[in-house]
């Protein structure tokens, strides 16, 4: 079981270029589920460009606002993961493998209130606004103003993701 952040104002996607791969998938648990947040996983991770990847811990920080933590239970790697591991999109590495995932809310941030524990979710590999052009279009995959989370998961020696 993996954690992954979720958030209204921010998505799971780090800062950056738009298409940067988010820290939140493709992970085992290393605590006990419900355990305290933060918590570590172990994940995924490509940590250079065409080099193989590995299995690394990383933190997954409290929830902050219009955030939640999500155990996730299922999760695939896709093409758009093999061009970032390539170095195809970004060479700002150390990239997480893995973006389109399903699981179960662990943990919600103040000002969430469609979220609660419990709650089984489906996390997109952005988190479209609602509100900018594309999104009133019906097309949330052009979205102008994709959020990331409000603070970035780490490796465990402290790198951010």
């Amino acid at each position: 079981m993996a954690l992954a952040r979720v958030g209204a104002g921010r998505s799971p996607w780090r800062s950056g270029t738009g298409g940067d791969l988010p820290g939140y998938a493709l992970a085992q648990a290393v605590e006990a589920p419900g355990g305290p947040v933060p918590q570590q996983v172990r994940a995924v991770v490509a940590k250079a460009a065409r080099q193989p990847v590995a299995i690394e811990t990383i933190t997954v920080p409290d929830p902050g606002p219009g955030e939640a933590v999500v155990a996730v239970q299922a999760c695939g790697v896709c093409h758009t993961d093999l061009h970032y591991r390539e170095g195809g999109i970004n060479d700002d590495f150390p990239f997480l493998l893995g973006h389109e995932a399903a699981g179960v809310v662990e943990a919600v941030g103040d000002g969430v209130e469609d979220l609660e524990p419990g709650d089984y979710v489906v996390l997109a590999w952005r988190a479209p606004c609602g509100r900018c052009r594309s999104c009133r279009r019906g097309r949330p995959w052009y979205c102008f103003e994709s959020a990331n989370a409000s603070q970035p998961m780490t490796l465990a020696d402290g790198t951010p993701l």
